[in-house]
């Protein structure tokens, strides 16, 4: 017979499951009362000791909680949930409020609890409930309040993109009920103005704000504008967008902007008679220097026309023995038109050859060369050139040791003749290379109307004569038309060797005239105050494309911004920033309300040292005993 189902001897049926220990049962919490929190006076004590300035109340305005503390400390005071509980008790004939965590000590309180925030956001929307909850928090604080105002600044956090209507009524409780400070000058300097906005009482614009019209936009137009001036044929193209970069990048507010363009005034020093004895030997030895440079020029140069006058030469032996053809083909490739120009070019070099001998070189002639009529007669002229020229070296003696001021300005203003004509020299050829100079556009002229002038097909008897040369202002012409950078080469030479020469009598004999004055030296590219403005003090590759693209700030750094502190840079009249600061706190106001606060917003107010020049000036202009935050 089968066991029953329910018989006691019937086996134990297995399920294949892990037997489970006692369940772990953990108690529903809720929020409850924790206890009385008694108010920490200390926090404030050490605020007051601080002082105002650099203390501030922290309140981290959540939905969940809401935690207050001290700017000092690293924890907040207090956290307590932003709630509150009011109600009347009929038998007492009292009205109870309770707010945060003391609202769940009373079980009639939690029934008319109440949140400050709507339900599933972060913005306020019962503004009893947030205005109890504050007064709970100041008085844990300690906070000791004069008729229930606030005399510390608060830091308040609110939610990302919160309301206007809520942010305005919050500053309402915080400057209407506990007034806190709402008295300071609002610095606004945005992209398209400066404003300055005076604040007394939380209220705006009571006495009228001012506006100074200047900002970022018109910083950067004024940075392109100083770049344009300073690189006119700067090959790139720069725009606005590229301006408000390197003003944001690049710029910044000097402390002292007069300090940033020192002037070193000269000081007169009195040198021993060891030191001038030194300074004179030296400047001896550069005179001579200079003289040795200027006859191993002028020597380079004779013995490349002895070369070429050479070539010619062998080029006009070699013609006589070649075809015409030919003749024509070794003509044309040295650019001559025929054999009389050959010619005429080698008389040329001879005569500049025999010149520059006669000046330095005195290169003897060679002896089958010498006839003795005319060595004697040479000898003679000789003899006589050597005597005019040591009579002049005599006299400029006498004149030097009788008069050396006035030799001296003489010798100056030679010297300073001499490097006019060289400059003008420079310059005329510079704009006959220009199509566009009217040097160029007048010989141009020129040409074309000795071009129109037609000569007559046939002379006849009685007929109109050219009168042309009648006039010896008609010979001007060629001049005109004449380049005058093809043959004055000889010339320029005398004039570079002119200079040299008093630059070396300066040299021995004026004390003030070192080598820096000279025109070598002032020439120099790199060396000149040009080139440390465009390109500050580097080397520069003239033929590097890379930098012909670069640009080089220098006092445009520090120019652009100092518009907003002095207008007068940019044009602009009207007062800088500090003396409408001055104007409203002193004048306006008439110093009746002590405002310490600054408050700075705008891209431009973000310069290095904004700030710091800001409240060093300020300083400078209010009383001694008035603070500036």
């Amino acid at each position: 017979m089968a066991p029953s189902a329910i018989s006691p001897n019937a086996p134990e049926v297995s399920t294949g499951r892990p037997e489970a220990g006692p369940a772990k049962i953990y108690p529903v919490k809720e929020a409850h009362f924790d206890g009385y929190q008694a108010p920490q006076p200390d926090g404030y004590k050490k605020a007051r000791q601080i002082g105002s300035d650099n203390v501030a109340i922290v309140i981290d305005n959540g939905s969940s909680a809401v935690r207050a503390g001290w700017s000092f400390e690293d924890n907040p005071r207090f956290s307590i949930p932003p709630v509150m509980a009011k109600y009347r008790d009929r038998k007492l004939g009292k009205t109870f409020a309770f707010a945060g965590s003391d609202v769940y000590a009373d079980t009639t309180a939690r029934g008319h609890m109440r949140n400050a925030f709507e339900a599933g956001s972060g913005v306020v929307c019962n503004w009893d409930v947030m205005e109890y909850v504050l007064d709970y928090l100041f008085l844990k604080l300690g906070i000791d309040g004069q008729n229930g105002a606030i005399d510390m600044p608060i830091v308040m956090t609110e939610t990302l993109a919160n309301l206007p209507y809520s942010r305005k009524s919050m500053n309402e409780i915080l400057f209407e009920c506990y007034g806190a400070p709402s008295t300071g000058l609002v610095v606004s300097s945005s992209h398209s103005s400066t404003h300055l906005i005076p604040v007394v009482g939380a209220a705006r614009g009571q006495p009228r704000p001012a506006r100074l019209n200047w900002g970022g936009s018109q910083s950067a137009e004024y940075l392109l504008k100083l770049i344009r001036l300073k690189y006119p044929g700067f090959t790139g193209k720069l725009n606005a967008s590229q301006a408000e970069h390197m003003v944001r990048d690049h710029c910044f507010v000097a402390q002292d902007y007069v300090k940033e363009y020192p002037y070193t005034e000269e000081v007169i020093i009195q040198k021993s008679e060891e030191e001038l004895a030194r300074a004179a030997e030296k400047r001896k030895e550069s005179g001579r220097r200079l003289q040795e440079q200027a006859a191993k020029m002028r020597l380079e140069k004779l013995v490349r026309k002895e070369q070429e006058l050479d070539y010619y030469r062998s080029l006009q032996t070699r013609l006589a023995s070649e075809n015409k053809k030919e003749s024509k083909r070794l003509l044309d490739a040295e650019d001559l038109k025929d054999e009389n120009a050959l010619a005429k070019t080698i008389k040329e070099l001879d005569l500049s050859i025999r010149k520059s001998r006669q000046k330095d070189v005195e290169t003897p002639p060679a002896p089958h060369e010498i006839q003795p009529e005319a060595g004697d007669r040479a000898e003679g002229e000789k003899a006589a050139e050597a005597a005019r020229v040591a009579e002049i070296a005599r006299l400029d003696q006498e004149r030097r040791e009788g008069d050396l001021e006035g030799w001296l300005e003489e010798r100056r203003a030679a010297r300073a003749a001499l490097v006019k004509k060289l400059k003008e020299r420079e310059r005329l050829k510079a704009d006959l290379g220009n199509r566009k100079s009217l040097a160029s556009q007048i010989r141009m002229k020129s040409i074309a109307a000795l071009a129109s002038d037609t000569p007559a097909k046939k002379r006849r008897r009685g007929g109109d004569d050219d009168t042309f040369g009648a006039d010896d202002d008609d010979w001007g012409i060629y001049r005109q038309v004449a380049n005058d950078g093809d043959n004055s080469e000889d010339e320029e030479e005398d004039l570079g060797a002119s200079l040299k020469a008093l630059e070396a009598e300066l040299l021995e004999h004026d004390p003030d005239f070192t080598e820096l004055h000279t025109h070598d030296a002032q020439s120099d590219w790199s060396t000149s105050l040009i080139h440390a403005v465009l390109r500050g003090p580097r080397a520069r590759d003239g033929g590097s494309a890379k930098e012909g693209h670069q640009l080089h700030l220098d006092d445009e750094r520090l120019r652009v911004p100092e518009v907003v502190f002095l207008p007068s840079l940019a044009g602009l009249d009207q007062a800088g920033i500090v003396e409408i600061a001055a104007d409203i706190l002193m004048q306006r106001l008439g110093g009746q309300v002590d405002m310490r606060d600054v408050f700075m917003t705008g891209g431009a107010t973000l310069f290095q040292g904004f700030e710091e020049r800001l409240a060093r000036e300020l300083r400078g202009v209010l009383p001694v005993e008035r603070q500036v935050k």
